[in-house]
C-alpha cells in the first residue's frame, strides 16, 4: 500500500491494498504457428477468434487484517485499442463449487442474485453431507466508469439491464451467449443441483453502455465476498461496500521507529524513544 512501481503498461502504479497484483491481456494475439489471432482455451478443437483488440488491465487488491481481511477487490479497465464498440455489456462468469479442499463437491449448490445488493451468492445445501462447508460466497458488482480525456462518467447499475443466468457455456458459440445470456435482460429465479459437472456456471451482465470508442476506458469493480453464514457474509459486503465508497481509503500503520542497540557483556539493549 502506498508503494509505487514502474510497469511497462502503467508507468507510476501505486498499491491500494496490502496485496496488489496487477496483470494485462488482449484478444489479438497472433498465433505463432499462424493461422491469425488466437484466444487459446483448453479444449478447444478451433482456438482461433475474431478478436476486439481490447486490453484489459486487471488489479486484484487484498488487505491482512480484519475486518477487511474477507474480501478481494477485482478492477478491470477495459480499452479499445483500435475500432469503437457499441452495445457494450460487462460483467462476470463464475464456475466453482463450494466445499472443502481436495475434491469440494458441489453438486448440491445453490445460486441465485439479490438484486437490492448487486450480488450474486452461491451456498452449499444440505443435500449432500460435504460435512463442515464455509459460505456463503458472493461477486458484489459497483458502479462502472468510464474514463478519458474529458474526465470520468460514473454509470450507476440502476440505469442498466442485468442479466442473471444459469447455465453451462460448454459448446455455445459467441452468438448463442449473446442471444441467450448477454441480451436476455433475465434474472432467473434461485436453482440448486444437480449440475452437470458438479458446479454451478453462473453469469451476471449488465449493459449495454451505448459505446466504448478508442481513447475510452471502461473501468469495472466487483467485490470477491466470503462470510460464515448469512449474517457474517452481509457484514463483510457492508464493509466492502464501506471501502469502495472511501475510495479504499485505509487507516496506515504507524511510521517504523528508528531503533538503536547497544551491546553489553551478555545482553543487548534496543532504544526506539522518539527523537
Amino acid at each position: 500500500r502506498g508503494e509505487i512501481v514502474d510497469i511497462p503498461y502503467w508507468p507510476g502504479y501505486e498499491g491500494i491494498s496490502d496485496q496488489d497484483f496487477v496483470r494485462r491481456a488482449s484478444d489479438y494475439n497472433l498465433d505463432p504457428f499462424g493461422s491469425g489471432y488466437v484466444q487459446q482455451c483448453q479444449g478447444d478443437d478451433d482456438p482461433h477468434t475474431n478478436p476486439l483488440f481490447i486490453d484489459v488491465i486487471t488489479t486484484s487488491h487484498a488487505w491482512a487484517n480484519p475486518p477487511l481481511d474477507e474480501f478481494i477487490i477485482w478492477q478491470n479497465y477495459i480499452i479499445p485499442t483500435r475500432d469503437n464498440l457499441y452495445d457494450v455489456y460487462f460483467g462476470y462468469f463464475y464456475s466453482g463449487p463450494i466445499g472443502n479442499l481436495p475434491s469440494p463437491n458441489g453438486m448440491d449448490d445453490c445460486c441465485y442474485y439479490d438484486l437490492e445488493n448487486y450480488v450474486s451468492i452461491v451456498y452449499d445445501s444440505e443435500d449432500i453431507d460435504d460435512g463442515p462447508v464455509p459460505g456463503p460466497y458472493g461477486l458484489r458488482m459497483y458502479p462502472a466508469e468510464k474514463l478519458n480525456a474529458s474526465g470520468k462518467e460514473r454509470i450507476e447499475l440502476s440505469e442498466l439491464n442485468v442479466s442473471f443466468v444459469v447455465l453451462d457455456p460448454t459448446a455455445m458459440t459467441d452468438t448463442e451467449k449473446w442471444d441467450i445470456i448477454y441480451t436476455s435482460h433475465h434474472v432467473e429465479q434461485e436453482n440448486c443441483g444437480p449440475w452437470d459437472r458438479a458446479t454451478t456456471y453462473t453469469w451476471v451482465i449488465f449493459g449495454p453502455i451505448d459505446s466504448l470508442v478508442v481513447g475510452d476506458t471502461l473501468k469495472v469493480t466487483w467485490s470477491e465476498v466470503l462470510g460464515q453464514g448469512y449474517e457474517g457474509f452481509y457484514h463483510n459486503l457492508s464493509v466492502s461496500d464501506w471501502l469502495y465508497e472511501n475510495d479504499f481509503s485505509t487507516p496506515a500503520p504507524p511510521p517504523s521507529p528508528e531503533v538503536s542497540f547497544s551491546i553489553a557483556s551478555n545482553q543487548v539493549t534496543l532504544d526506539w524513544t522518539p527523537t
